[in-house]
């Protein structure tokens, strides 16, 4: 059992809060809230009822395609991620998530935050920093992964996980700092989102957090996940989402 749940082991791209309080960050770079870099006539992200969404990441491709070997995302440009922070929609709908792209050579520009954006819906900036890190499936996607089509044996399957996981040591630990990933399993707190993983990728999953004056919290110390399929990230259409956001 335990060399077959290190066969399902893939790399995965943590990234973390780095850098100093208010220290002042060049256009485009990576990072965690603040105010968007954007390109000319872009028009704030609102949900149907007119809300203003809040930016929570912006992610320099550059950066996390030095250590990408799948070479699945893009490999420049930059792509930022939106949510409706006040009723924190579980699913998504009604326009509470956005994400942009912008290729590299597009002019930048950063704007300023709405003024109907409340202080407490406004992440503080900090600087994001990426490394690779091993990632094993949940009990739910190792179970997705072994049934193939199957009925599988739910209690059977769950016990054997649970042995091959503490034998090796625990798995999804997070480190001091982590607040989410691009790639790899999800680190889910609920049941699995996804039957079809061999066509679907994990775009990004993000922790609730905090690390001094940045925090961020989904619900009951929750977590939210960004998947997209294999076609959409080639063609860098992040149009069609699947969104869902779990707590404990």
């Amino acid at each position: 059992m335990e060399k077959r749940l290190e066969d399902f082991a893939c790399e995965s791209i943590r990234f973390k809060v780095t850098g100093e309080q208010g220290a002042p960050l060049k256009l485009g770079a990576s990072k965690v809230g603040g105010c968007p870099d954007v390109i000319e006539g872009f028009e704030w992200p609102r949900d149907k009822k007119g809300r203003p969404l809040s930016l929570l990441l912006q992610i320099n491709c550059s950066d996390v395609s030095k250590i990408d070997k799948t070479g699945v995302l893009p490999a420049s440009g930059c792509i930022l991620f939106f949510y409706e922070l006040e009723e924190m929609d579980y699913e998504g709908a009604g326009g509470s998530i956005r994400l942009y792209y912008f290729e590299e050579g597009e002019t930048l520009i950063r704007v300023e935050c709405p003024s109907d954006l409340h202080d407490n819906l406004r992440i503080k900036e900090r600087a994001l920093s990426f490394e690779v890190r091993m990632s094993y499936p949940s009990c739910e996607d190792y179970i997705t992964l072994l049934s193939d089509g199957e009925e599988p044996d739910y209690d059977v399957l769950e016990a054997e996980y649970n042995e091959a996981k503490n034998r090796l040591g625990g798995l999804l630990k997070r480190q001091e700092g982590d607040i989410g990933s691009m790639l790899g399993y999800a680190d889910l707190l609920q049941n699995y989102m996804v039957d079809d993983l061999e066509n679907n990728v994990l775009l990004m999953q993000v922790f609730s957090f905090r690390s001094g004056d940045c925090e961020l919290m989904f619900g009951d110390e929750g977590c939210i996940y960004l998947y997209i399929s294999k076609e959409a990230l080639k063609a860098k259409d992040f149009s069609e989402l699947k969104f869902e956001m779990q707590c404990l």
